[in-house]
């Protein structure tokens, strides 16, 4: 008779042969296990408790044979592995190319890996301190629940901290999650913004100190400034603004410790929280404690968060810092929820100048600061992994250099730090999915800009939603395959050198966005090589009716030197105040529009061009110098034979090609700014209202039939692969979600 523990057994190693990309003949693995010990042996049967004693173990083998022979697989059995602070490797935990070291969810098992914790349900009992009850509006005080932090141990509350364009990213305070959803911090209104009147004090404009280009890339001479910028250029007061508020809620608030107000105070890209020093009831004026990053501005608009007074429905809550005290109204049964609160500010995972290693399978969740961060280092992998209800960055790949300092230095020798530079190369990841994330679903750097070597980091076939996007940096890096929908600002931003952009399905990104794109890049004429091709961009325009406008893809400010193929953008941009749309040009000069496919976009193509005295300015401005200059050197030979343009940057400013392009039922093809006299090149272009030749319009299938009436039009148009875009099913992503024009609510 064959034993029960030998059939557990044989029943593991099926399943590990099916699902590891390595033999488990030619593996070594190690097991942990929420219930296990630090003191077992690290087997199936007798676990290991922690990442870090695993990690130990793999390390103290490498130390006794010079460095790993085989493939090292550390499994995570089910369960919650509450982290007080990052799990952290670094080159000591490092595998070989075809022998990595992989942390993997056991096959079929749910692994969570969480920076907070929980909030047992016996904690949150009804309120009944009276001046506390008085605060709250009537008909909540039933329904709110407060649970004591302090006597659970919990006293780290973080801070509320300004948030928005100009200011240095800090990790979020504490924040409240139930049955696995961020809920929602007490804000009023509860949805949208309210108005507020004439401005007070607009307040000191950080953004004009020691400015050399005002918004929308006007040049300036600091010098001699324009009057509207003088008194700012050398104002280092910080001196906060104030306003007129035109609703009587704010008298509600004069109790309140610390009122946040979110809003837009002068530019609709330009949002920013602030605190606010006082409210006067009887002129109804509040005076911030701050000044916003472009200064305040009459009519702007708001909503209020962080305040007691304000929890009024299911799911909203407020933490009181000074007293430890979160108050909560459960959506559902609280004794049948689970609450629980973030803690760390670290990265939940810490890659420090590591290579070869594997992350797959894991749930990171709930932390103040980063999920994963990777530091240097080459080859690595994060698979098939879910990454939400992240306070910072989802997954973040940097290059990294660390200070190597000598006690035989002499003081002139410390001055001079010494550093090692630790580039980040073929990182990559691949089959995940992220949303809520506060700032960058996945940012991705890596490559040289100064010697082009690129990092050949990707992002590939993840599906990004719900305030998650991707930011990419440096040299030759992809992203491509990916998802990416319902995000409040764009869908993918770039800057740097010879990247690829490919692939990607982005929809319903702009949400909360003026002057934006869902691909958006700008201001720096040196990122040149880049190609933006085969996307699908649709159901992307924002609330835009009175604005600047939106885009699908967005060259500003200055942009030169993109290649925009192939793709196919539907529905998508809003031509508003500045003549926006599909493509967008500002400024810029020598991008290549070409291929692409316009579905009824109120307008296809626009461009802001600058005269040619207004480029000429701009190039020679201290911060273009910087960029073309110091950060990379575009006049070098290495720059000047890989990139052409750059020959002739400053000559025919404003000037693009648009070539090859399918513009079908679109209100407009071609528009510019009123008062532009720049002459676009155009080429080849089909305008049309009747079906160039789609398999079927109706269910926006946009691949073209092989007989389709554009290739008779245009001989030279190139069908694009639109069969391809978007996600694909594969050993990381088993199963593919709802595409998005199923879960977009249009």
């Amino acid at each position: 008779m064959i034993s029960k523990p030998f059939l557990r057994i044989l029943a593991f190693l099926c399943v590990l042969c099916s699902l590891t990309d390595f033999s488990w003949a030619q593996s070594v693995q190690y097991f942990i296990a929420p219930d296990g010990q630090d003191g077992n042996a690290g087997t199936l049967e007798k676990p290991f408790a922690t990442l870090e004693r695993a990690r130990d173990v793999v390390r103290q083998a490498k130390q006794r044979q010079g460095h790993l022979i085989d493939t090292v697989i550390i499994w995570l059995r089910k369960g919650v592995y509450q982290l007080d602070s990052s799990f952290t490797v670094d080159s000591r935990d490092a595998g070989l190319p075809g022998a990595p070291v992989v942390y993997r969810a056991y096959p079929g098992e749910k692994v969570i890996l969480r920076g907070g914790i929980e909030i047992p349900s016996s904690a949150f009992q009804p309120v009944k301190d009276r001046s506390v009850l008085r605060r709250m509006v009537k008909s909540a005080r039933s329904h709110i629940r407060q649970a004591d932090l302090q006597s659970l141990g919990v006293e780290n509350y973080g801070e509320v901290f300004s948030r928005g364009m100009g200011i240095p990213v800090k990790p979020y305070p504490m924040e409240l999650f139930f049955n696995e959803q961020l809920m929602q911090v007490a804000r009023w209104p509860n949805e949208g913004y309210v108005e507020y009147g004439r401005v007070t004090e607009v307040g000191s404009i950080p953004r004009y100190r020691n400015m050399t280009i005002a918004p929308g890339g006007i040049p300036v001479d600091p010098d001699n400034p324009p009057p509207q910028y003088a008194p700012h250029i050398n104002d280092t007061s910080n001196r906060p603004g104030s306003l007129i508020y035109l609703n009587t809620r704010p008298a509600r608030w004069t109790k309140a410790e610390e009122v946040w107000l979110f809003g837009y105070w002068n530019k609709r890209w330009a949002s920013q929280t602030l605190k606010i020093k006082s409210i006067d009831t009887r002129k109804k004026e509040i005076t911030f404690a701050q000044p916003h990053h472009y200064g305040l501005k009459d009519k702007g608009i708001f909503y209020a968060f962080n305040l007691l007074e304000e929890i009024d429905k299911p799911g909203e809550y407020h933490i009181d810092r000074h007293t430890g005290k979160l108050y909560f109204w459960p959506p559902s049964d609280i004794r049948q929820g689970l609450a629980v609160v973030s803690l760390i500010d670290t990265p939940l995972i810490l890659l420090k100048n590591a290579s070869d290693l594997i992350f797959r399978d894991l749930i990171l969740e709930v932390t103040r600061g980063d999920g994963l961060v990777m530091e240097g280092g080459a080859n690595n992998l994060i698979a098939g992994c879910t990454v939400r209800n992240i306070g910072l960055d989802g997954i973040k790949m940097t290059d990294n250099s660390v200070s190597v300092n000598f006690d035989s230095q002499t003081d002139e020798e410390k001055a001079r730090e010494i550093r090692t530079y630790y580039p980040s190369r073929h990182n990559g990841v691949v089959g995940c999915e992220l949303y809520k994330i506060r700032e960058n679903g996945i940012l991705l750097r890596g490559g040289d800009r100064k010697t082009l070597a690129p990092g050949k980091n990707y992002a590939i076939n993840n599906h990004l939603h719900d305030e998650a996007n991707i930011r990419l940096s440096g040299c030759g890096n992809r992203v491509a395959h990916n998802l990416i929908h319902d995000n409040s600002y764009g869908g993918i931003q770039y800057n740097g050198n010879n990247h690829l952009i490919e692939y990607n399905e982005l929809t319903n990104c702009l949400k909360d966005a003026d002057d934006w794109g869902a691909i958006y890049t700008g201001r720096n004429p040196s990122c040149q090589g880049n190609i933006v091709r085969f996307n699908y961009i649709h159901h992307n325009t924002g609330p835009v009716e009175k604005g600047t406008g939106s885009n699908g893809i967005y060259l500003d400010d200055g942009t030169t030197g993109q290649i925009i193929y192939g793709n196919v953008i539907y529905k998508t941009g809003h031509p508003a105040r500045a003549k926006m749309g599909g493509v967008f040009v500002h400024g810029g000069k020598d991008n290549l529009i070409v291929n692409n496919i316009f579905i009824d976009c109120k307008l296809a193509v626009g461009f802001s061009p600058w005269s040619q005295e207004r480029w000429e300015k701009f190039l020679v401005t201290r911060d273009m110098k910087t960029r073309l200059y110091e950060e990379v050197n575009s006049k070098s030979p290495l720059y000047l034979g890989r990139y052409p343009v750059l020959n002739h940057l400053q000559e025919n400013a404003g000037v693009n090609k648009i070539k090859n392009n399918l513009i079908f039922n679109c209100r407009e093809f071609l528009a510019q700014k009123p008062g532009s006299k720049t002459k676009q090149i155009q080429e080849n272009n089909w305008i049309t209202n009747e079906n160039p030749g789609f398999v079927n319009v109706g269910s926006e299938n946009f691949q073209l039939r092989k007989d389709a009436e554009v290739f008779k039009k245009i001989s030279s148009f190139q069908a694009v692969p639109f069969e391809k875009i978007g996600l694909y099913q594969d050993k990381y992503r088993p199963k593919l979600p709802l595409r998005a024009n199923d879960v977009v609510d249009r």
